[in-house]
């Protein structure tokens, strides 16, 4: 327990949040402002899901969706992956959506026993070639996890690292 929590402080220290520059701040090497980004072509993207078939972020109504970016066997991805399914069993019919991107490279090996054992209860997809070689609409994932943040179809935030509670009680707050 004293690691998680000593991960989740630091990682919560260290997590970057980006609103295009708007502050002016500079961006973190390999991230891009949101005006960077094509929304219509982010949420056509065709994903394959596990357990088969596809989807596309169009196909999911909600008022705020999160597409978060992880990796197995990161300590902070899990602990991410958990918090997030937590929130969408207790607030998806408020209109709160997770689609999980996986960036293994064991695929479906790796993937399906750890949506098992975590019990997430979202939709998890694999990453294609062209997002883990960054040519796909979402770019460069230079980090895990990297949650993408939709309000209401528009994209609002990218945030790199562990979500700090704080920010998400905010997200929350200001969009369900």
């Amino acid at each position: 327990m004293k690691r998680t929590a000593k991960i989740t402080a630091a990682m919560a220290a260290a997590c970057v949040f980006t609103a295009g520059c708007a502050a002016g701040q500079p961006l973190p090497q390999g991230m891009r402002a949101l005006r960077d980004y094509d929304v219509s072509k982010m949420t056509e993207y065709q994903f394959e899901r596990v357990g088969g078939g596809r989807l596309s972020l169009s196909q999911l109504p909600s008022k705020l969706l999160l597409v978060t970016f992880f990796t197995t066997w990161s300590d902070v991805c899990i602990i991410q992956m958990k918090a997030l399914s937590n929130l969408f069993e207790r607030d998806s019919h408020r209109g709160f959506m997770v689609v999980g991107v996986a960036m293994d490279l064991d695929g479906a090996l790796a993937l399906e026993p750890f949506v098992r054992q975590f019990r997430i209860a979202f939709p998890v997809v694999f990453a294609t070639e062209g997002i883990t070689s960054g040519r796909s609409p979402f770019g460069r994932v230079p980090t895990v996890p990297m949650t993408f943040v939709f309000a209401d179809g528009k994209l609002k935030w990218v945030y790199t690292g562990l979500i700090p509670a704080s920010e998400m009680d905010a997200l929350f707050d200001m969009n369900l």
